[in-house]
C-alpha cells in the first residue's frame, strides 16, 4: 500500500468520525455539565483517574415479568438488558477500542467503565456521545468498619440463632434446602468446614458459576479471601449444621469479591453484581442465567445518597432476586443510614444485641434525600453485636465480631427459610412476612443517640432505628405459609 492510499484512507477516516460524532457532538460546557464534580476536583490533582460512564437506564414491566417462571424471567431480563446496553455503548466501545483505553461493559447497569482515563478523553467521551448521561468517578468503598467483640461465644449454638428462632423452624424440617444464597463481599474461604460442603462449587467439582472475581485485573480463577469479612457473613447465612453458625444451613451458595483489596471499588461491585444476575464461569464468559441465586446478601455500603448501585439492585429486582443489604456501621446518631442501604426497594437490615436493643454503631434514617431513598430505614434488625462465625485464617478459624454487616446475613438467611417454605414468593411477600411479624415487644429505648430520628420515636413502629422491629423467623413463616 502507497502512501497516497494511506492519505486517502486517513481522510476517509477523519470524515467518517466527523459524520458520527461531529454531527451531534456538545458544546464543551454543556457536554461537561454530565460530569460529576468528584471527576473534575480528583483531576485538578491527578493526570489520569477512573470514571463509569452511564447510559440511560434499563425499564421493567415488572407485571409482565411476575407472569413468568424462573428462568424464562432471568434470561430475558439477561437478554433484554444486554441488547439494550450493547446498542447503546457501541460507539463508546469502538472509540475506547482505537484509542487503546482499557474499559469493562457492563449490562446488569449500562454504564462503562473506563480505567485510567486523562481530562481530554473525558472531555471528548462527554462531547461527542450525546447518549452518555453521566460521567462519574469510579470510587472506592471501604470494607465495612467491624469490631473484633470482647465476648467470646462459647455455647453450642450461637445466640442470635436462638434469639430470632431458627430451632424452632429447623426441626420443621425448614433449613433452606433448594435455594441458592449469593453473597458480594471480599471473597470466602470456600475449603472452611463450615462453608465447603454446600459450596456450589464443592457440589458441581467446579468453581465456574459458583465464584466470580471482581478485579479488573488478574482475577482468581478459585475463592479467595484476605480480608475474613465475607467468610464471615457467608458462614452466618449457610454455615454448616455441626458449625453452628448459620441460618440457613441446608442452602447452597456462591460469591463473587466486589471487595477485592482494601476497598470495594464501584466498578468491582457492578461486576459482581453481573455475576449474581447471570452467573459465568470463573473467567467470565459462557453466562448461564439459571444458575442465578435467589437472595444476595450485601454487609457492605458508602455514604448516603447515592444511587449508583440502583440499576444493578433494578435488575435484580426484575430477575426476581431478592436483594438484602447492611443499614451501615455509623451509628448512634440519625441520618447515618449508607447507601445501597438506603434504596426503597432493598431489605435492609440493622444491628441488635443479645437482649434486643439498638448496637450504638448501627446506622439510623432516615435517609437525606427523596426517592430512591426513603426514610423508613433499617427495615428490620438483627443479631449484630457478638456474632459468632467462620473466618479466613484456616479451615477451621472462627471469630466473634461487630457489626450491621453481622446483623445482614442473618436475614438473608431467614429469606432463605421463607423460600423454600414458598419457592415462588417475590420480593413484596417477603419483605410483608419479615416486617409485619417483627418483634418489638422486648426491644428497649437505645442506650446511646437520640430516642427518635426523623420525628419518630423508637417505640413507634416502623421508626429510623429498629425499622419494623426484630426479626422472628416463625412468625415470618407462618405468615409467608398462611
Amino acid at each position: 500500500m502507497n502512501s497516497k492510499t494511506y492519505i486517502v484512507l486517513a481522510v476517509l477516516l477523519v470524515a467518517l468520525c466527523i459524520q458520527v460524532y461531529g454531527n451531534n457532538a456538545l458544546p464543551l460546557d454543556q457536554a461537561m455539565k454530565k460530569v460529576c464534580s468528584k471527576v473534575v476536583n480528583r483531576l485538578a490533582n491527578e493526570d489520569k483517574v477512573d470514571v463509569l460512564v452511564e447510559f440511560n437506564s434499563h425499564k421493567w414491566d415488572m407485571a409482565a415479568l411476575k407472569k413468568m417462571s424462573r428462568v424464562e424471567r432471568l434470561n430475558f431480563v439477561h437478554n433484554k438488558a444486554s441488547a439494550e446496553a450493547t446498542s447503546a455503548q457501541k460507539l463508546l466501545v469502538s472509540f475506547l477500542k482505537s484509542n487503546k483505553v482499557e474499559f469493562t461493559a457492563f449490562w446488569v447497569k449500562n454504564a462503562v467503565a473506563v480505567f485510567q482515563v486523562s481530562q481530554s478523553v473525558i472531555e471528548s467521551i462527554a462531547q461527542q456521545f450525546p447518549n452518555v448521561v453521566k460521567i462519574r468517578l469510579d470510587e472506592h468503598i471501604p470494607i465495612p468498619k467491624v469490631e473484633i467483640s470482647s465476648a467470646e461465644v462459647q455455647a453450642a449454638l450461637t445466640y442470635g440463632l436462638t434469639l430470632i428462632g431458627a430451632p424452632e423452624v429447623w426441626a420443621q424440617g425448614i433449613d433452606g434446602t433448594g435455594i441458592v444464597v449469593g453473597g458480594i463481599d471480599t471473597g470466602v474461604r470456600h475449603t472452611h468446614e463450615a462453608l465447603k460442603a454446600n459450596y456450589r462449587g464443592t457440589i458441581t467439582g467446579s468453581h465456574d458459576y459458583s465464584w466470580f472475581d471482581g478485579k479488573a485485573k488478574s482475577k482468581s480463577l478459585i475463592p479467595v479471601d484476605t480480608n475474613g469479612h465475607g467468610t464471615h457473613t457467608m458462614g452466618t447465612s449457610v454455615g454448616s449444621k455441626d458449625s453452628a453458625v448459620g441460618v440457613a444451613y441446608g442452602a447452597t451458595w456462591i460469591a463473587a469479591r466486589g471487595c477485592p483489596g482494601n476497598t470495594c471499588p464501584n466498578s468491582a461491585l457492578i461486576s459482581s453484581g453481573e455475576f449474581m444476575a447471570c452467573p459465568t464461569k470463573a473467567d467470565g464468559t459462557m453466562p448461564d442465567c439459571s444458575k442465578a441465586p435467589h437472595v444476595v446478601n450485601n454487609s457492605w455500603g458508602g455514604g448516603g445518597s447515592s444511587d449508583f448501585y440502583l440499576d444493578v439492585v433494578d435488575t435484580w429486582r426484575a430477575a426476581g432476586i431478592i436483594p438484602v443489604f447492611a443499614a451501615g456501621n455509623e451509628g448512634s446518631k440519625c441520618e447515618t443510614i449508607g447507601s445501597p442501604g438506603d434504596f426503597a426497594d432493598v431489605l435492609t437490615v440493622g444491628a441488635i444485641d443479645s437482649k434486643d436493643r439498638i448496637a450504638s454503631f448501627s446506622s439510623r434514617g432516615p435517609a437525606l434525600s427523596t426517592y430512591p431513598f426513603t426514610a423508613i430505614k433499617p427495615d428490620i434488625t438483627a443479631p449484630g453485636v457478638a456474632v459468632k462465625s467462620a473466618y479466613m485464617n484456616s479451615d477451621t478459624a472462627y471469630k466473634t465480631i461487630d457489626g450491621t454487616s453481622m446483623a445482614t446475613p442473618h436475614v438473608t438467611g431467614v429469606v432463605a427459610l421463607l423460600l423454600q417454605s414458598k419457592p415462588d414468593a417475590s420480593y413484596d411477600e417477603i419483605y410483608q412476612a419479615i416486617t409485619s411479624t417483627a418483634v418489638t415487644s422486648t426491644l428497649s429505648k437505645p442506650g446511646s443517640g437520640k430516642a427518635q430520628c426523623g420525628g419518630i420515636r423508637w417505640n413507634k413502629f416502623p421508626n429510623p432505628i429498629y425499622g419494623y422491629g426484630r426479626v422472628d423467623i416463625p412468625a415470618a413463616l407462618a405468615e409467608i405459609s398462611s
